[in-house]
């Protein structure tokens, strides 16, 4: 009797464990997967909704977090935590909320952690000044499902800036209180996945909120491998190591085009990658010499041998996909001469030595060894510093650098979020740039407070004009970032951000 009731209890324990090894199906009776994994270039810096400004944070926390807007394929914006919203005039407008939202602790979403969470993200360095607008004396909480925010002054790009997950994601009040002012470490959303460990440096684990209100996932468990050689995420992703390999450089790119064994997807971003220089510091305060580092520069022989014709040369500030960018100016090609005259014109006949900040990704060395020996034949020599990607995003955030490698662009299609963070004098000590100009301000305020869309274009030319002649970047490329599928993944579809939303897609086994 003892060793049947032994028997019987074994029995009823592998029943119960049963359902959470089975497998869903498609309708077609394939089996799917109960994890994705993901393979990313860099370990993220935050995964507070208002902690970073980089790339890889903003793909995760998109499946940790939401925002009150969201966009749709085009990057027009759709309700999302509001089901609906309304300008009330050109400074007011009314969102009305959805009343079954919640976070991952089980708790409803209210409007005061909404006024909160908007609150806190304006305050935050990392907004960009993308929420600045917003008077949170003059706004309001109309009632548990509606709020009014008011605005100083009408303000172009809100809706935008309302939907960008780099910005304005949604969190709990609460749980800010109780965890402290950053939380990183202890992610708290209302998104379709939820936070589950983190081992830095090598993966983060998240796993499907079963309490999300909107279309849950078809599998458990989202793992984000950090892989930094883009050859061994290539690889990975080739031999299903992972199920999708992310910002893959040329190379592996023109190499996975002649297989069959992955799917590329080619996502032209609205971000540029550029040298930024630090105009705070001599000698780069006289826009001679940024002017002569443009001119020293061979950008077509530099794009072509690193990206392969994949990726253009950078044309302005605001990338080509971008409304509003103009296409007038005229280009910095390599001359030379002309980068000597101008060297000698701001006193340095005889050139000077500066130091190049680069994060640790092959790509990126190979460029900056590019650049060093072309500035080189102009008198510019040219310590090449290789960093972390988190080391070199707080040397240029705290201005230690002279010049430093980056991207950059407009994380909600406005082209307002893609100059003003970088180059308005209110962001100098907070962005990455260290550049003000009162022309460029005056016209970067211009565009911001413009509704009409031809003016708005106007002011934008004129902004993309001036920094082209000053020179705070010099541009390097038009991002095409591309990533490797598997042939089993289904539903990958970024917009052009790189976002995807990860609990409409699923991988068959």
């Amino acid at each position: 009797m003892k060793k049947n009731k032994t028997l019987l209890l074994l029995l009823l324990a592998v029943a119960m464990l049963l359902p959470a090894c089975s497998s869903k199906s498609t309708e077609g009776g394939e089996k799917i997967k109960d994890t994705v994994v993901v393979a990313v270039n860099r370990d993220p810096q935050s995964l507070d909704p208002a902690g970073s400004l980089v790339g890889v944070d903003s793909r995760i926390r998109y499946c940790l977090y939401e925002c009150l807007l969201a966009f749709n394929d085009d990057m027009t914006v759709k309700p999302w935590l509001a089901e609906s919203y309304e300008y009330l005039d050109d400074t007011t407008i009314r969102f009305t909320l959805r009343m079954d939202v919640k976070f991952h602790n089980g708790d409803l979403m209210t409007a005061e952690d909404v006024m909160f969470s908007l609150e806190r993200a304006q305050q935050s360095s990392f907004s960009g000044g993308n929420l600045d607008c917003i008077d949170f004396a003059q706004s309001s909480i109309i009632d548990e499902k509606t709020i009014e925010l008011k605005c100083t002054e009408p303000f172009a790009p809100l809706l935008a800036s309302l939907a960008d997950s780099y910005y304005a994601c949604i969190t709990q009040k609460k749980w800010v209180e109780e965890h402290g002012p950053d939380i990183s470490d202890a992610p708290m959303g209302t998104g379709p996945f939820q936070f589950k460990e983190r081992y830095p440096g090598d993966r983060i684990e998240l796993e499907r909120f079963d309490g999300y209100w909107g279309q849950k996932a078809k599998f458990k468990n989202l793992t984000w491998r950090v892989i930094v050689e883009a050859a061994t995420r290539a690889i990975e992703v080739e031999t299903g190591g992972v199920d999708i390999a992310q910002t893959l450089d040329a190379q592996d790119v023109k190499r996975l085009e002649s297989g069959d064994k992955v799917r590329l997807e080619y996502i032209y971003m609205p971000s540029v990658g550029n040298i930024i220089v630090n105009s705070s510091k001599e000698p780069f305060k006289d826009k001679r010499v940024r002017q002569a580092i443009a001119w020293a520069l061979d950008m077509d022989a530099i794009n072509e041998a690193l990206w392969m014709g994949i990726q253009p040369v950078g044309k302005s500030v605001i990338a080509e996909t971008v409304v509003g960018f103009y296409d007038g100016l005229p280009p910095y090609s390599q001359d030379a001469e002309k980068a000597k005259a101008l060297l000698a014109e701001a006193g340095y006949k005889d050139g000077f030595a500066c130091q190049l900040d680069v994060a640790e990704e092959a790509t990126a060395v190979n460029l900056a060894e590019m650049v060093k020996n072309q500035l080189a034949d102009v008198g510019i020599a040219i310590t090449i510093n290789v960093y972390d990607a988190t080391t070199t995003n707080q040397r240029r955030l705290s201005g230690e650098f002279d010049l430093s490698y980056g991207t950059w662009g407009s994380s909600n299609g406005d082209p307002d979020s893609a100059i003003y963070p970088e180059h308005h004098s209110s962001r100098i000590g907070v962005s990455n740039t260290w550049f003000g100009d009162p022309e460029v301000d005056k016209y970067l305020e211009l565009e911001r407070a413009t509704i009409e869309p031809e003016q708005r274009k106007e002011y934008l030319k004129q902004v993309q004009i001036l920094l082209h002649d000053q020179c705070p970047w010099i541009y390097v490329t038009q991002l095409v970032f591309v990533d490797a599928v598997g042939k089993n993944v289904v539903g990958y579809d970024p917009v052009a951000t790189t976002w995807v939303r990860y609990n409409e897609l699923y991988v068959t086994q």
